[in-house]
């Protein structure tokens, strides 16, 4: 991104400074895509974590409902 004698020939002091500072805006854009996708990454992979820490639970809650009703169908049995 260097203003050169040739590009200053070509278009002119203003439009060498338009070109520029193009090419910046473009870099800049180009930078913030980046940073972007890689919140984008990272929400993906917070979520993916927090999914499997759900089914975690779930399952774990499921097993202690078991439990439960197993202790009290026991229970229905020796009183019944």
């Amino acid at each position: 991104m260097n203003l050169d004698i040739g590009m200053i020939r070509e278009v002119g002091l203003l439009g060498a400074i338009a070109i520029l500072a193009f090419k910046l805006y473009v870099s800049k854009d180009v930078q913030q895509n980046a940073q972007n996708d890689l919140l984008v990454q990272n929400l993906m992979e917070s979520n993916k974590k927090k999914d499997e820490l759900l089914e975690r639970t779930v399952s774990n809650f499921e097993k202690t409902m078991d439990s439960i009703v197993k202790k009290l169908e026991d229970i229905d049995k020796k009183i019944g």
